[in-house]
Formats: C-alpha cells, sequence, structure tokens
C-alpha cells in the first residue's frame, strides 16, 4: 500500500491520512474482533482488514470527567484506566471484558447501569471519524446527523473511527450486585414469567438481567438441565433495595 498512517488522539495534531482501495472494493473495519460471525475478518471475495487493536490509548480526565479512549481499547481495559484515577466515576457498558468500543458503541452499547445513567452511546459526547477521502472530522465537522448515525447505526458504514470521547459518570463508591440461580425444578420457569412481567417497572436504578443455560445433570445421565441466572445491579447501597425484595 505504501502509506503512512499518522493519527493523534485528542485531536490537537493535524492528520493526514492517503485513502486506498483494493482492487475489489471490500475494506473490512476490525476494532476489538469480538464479532461472533466475524464480519471484520471473513469474507468470500479478497479484502483488506483495517486492524485497529492496536489503537488502544486511554486518557481520563478526572475534573472534567471525561476520556479519550481509542478504538480499539476493550470494555475491560476502560473499565481499569477508570478505577485507577477514581472510585466515584463510572462509564455505562456491557459486562464482557473483551469487547472492543469500537464495535460496541457503534451498536449502542446497553449496560448494567443503562436503566439509571443511559447507554455508552448517550453518553458519548466526540469522536475522531476518517471518510472515504482521508479527512478527519469531529462531532463538529461531520454535523450532528452523522455523529448521531455512528453511535448506535454502526460506524464503519460511514468510515473509520479512531477513538472516542465519553463523559464519565458520578457513582457511589459501592454499588450493590447479587446473582441468583435456579433451575427447573426450582421454580424457574414461573420466576421467568415473573421477570418479564416485573423488570420494566422496578425502581430505575436496578437492572435485573436473565441469562438461561443448560447443562449436564449430575443425577440423570445423558439429561440436560436448564438453568436461569438472574443478575442483578442496584445503583445504590444496600440498604435501599432489600425492601423492595
Amino acid at each position: 500500500m505504501g502509506n503512512r498512517w499518522m493519527y493523534e488522539v485528542g485531536g490537537k495534531q493535524s492528520s493526514h491520512y492517503r485513502p486506498y482501495a483494493p482492487p475489489d472494493g471490500l475494506i473490512r473495519i476490525r476494532g476489538g474482533g469480538h464479532d461472533y460471525e466475524g464480519f471484520s475478518y471473513i469474507s468470500e471475495t479478497p479484502f483488506v482488514i483495517i486492524d485497529l487493536r492496536n489503537l488502544r490509548s486511554i486518557s481520563i480526565d478526572t475534573e472534567d470527567k471525561t476520556a479519550w479512549i481509542q478504538d480499539g481499547a476493550t470494555i475491560g481495559e476502560v473499565y481499569y484506566r477508570i478505577a485507577e484515577k477514581s472510585k466515584t466515576l463510572a462509564f455505562v457498558g456491557g459486562v464482557c471484558p473483551t469487547d472492543g468500543v469500537g464495535g460496541h458503541f457503534n451498536g449502542g452499547s446497553y449496560g448494567m447501569m443503562s436503566r439509571k445513567l443511559g447507554t455508552a452511546a448517550d453518553n458519548i459526547i466526540d469522536t475522531k471519524l476518517i471518510n472515504a477521502n482521508g479527512r478527519i472530522h469531529d462531532r463538529e465537522s461531520m454535523g450532528e446527523d452523522l455523529f448521531w448515525d455512528i453511535r448506535g447505526g454502526g460506524g464503519t458504514s460511514f468510515g473509520i473511527i479512531i477513538s472516542w470521547k465519553v463523559k464519565l459518570l458520578d457513582i457511589l463508591e459501592k454499588v450493590t450486585v447479587f446473582n441468583v440461580t435456579r433451575n427447573l425444578e426450582q421454580n424457574a420457569t414461573q420466576l421467568v414469567y415473573k421477570w418479564q412481567h416485573i423488570t420494566h417497572k422496578v425502581d430505575d436504578n436496578l437492572l435485573l438481567r436473565l441469562f438461561l443455560w443448560s447443562s449436564q445433570s449430575l443425577v440423570r445421565r445423558g439429561q440436560r438441565i436448564v438453568h436461569a441466572i438472574f443478575t442483578t445491579k442496584f445503583v445504590r447501597g444496600v440498604d435501599e433495595p432489600l425492601p423492595k425484595m
């Protein structure tokens, strides 16, 4: 290709990109590579991968309560860097630590605090995007329509996003988390039925998440058991949710 790509996370340095397209015109952009269906690295025709996994710088500003995050960083790395700087600041994201922020943010990114604090997409305040002509745009230069599109509409449809600026949110130093697991013999079916009818009505500080999975029975050879796991996060202290349980 013969192109040298230069970039700047904070936007202080002007950058220049030389656009390139392969003969077949197919380019795949990979952030964390966490896509279960492999859309970022599988194709029936020859293609070029633009791999962003080494762009993983994370800069935390606790006074401004913001962070610049490069597209190749993972959710776990973001949480870790925030925790290094503050015990009372957080970011709304998913629970899988190996998920790359690029695909996560592009998809909207729902998390365990979303009922109270919104999605990650709601808390993105700026970005750096390279368009097809090799120009770098931020929120101001790309316009609000495109900025809205890339926060949930699939950023790779519009360009290459190299970094995101996000708003950090105030939380208590200690929040409440607990899990409850039940199988079919322990009334899991009834609990799942009830979960469907109450989970959207509970306190906004509370999120009730349901996982269903199966495992080999330890007592009935050749049979599998269905389990329901209720993972719960309450964005307050432990004393408040107890009367609600």
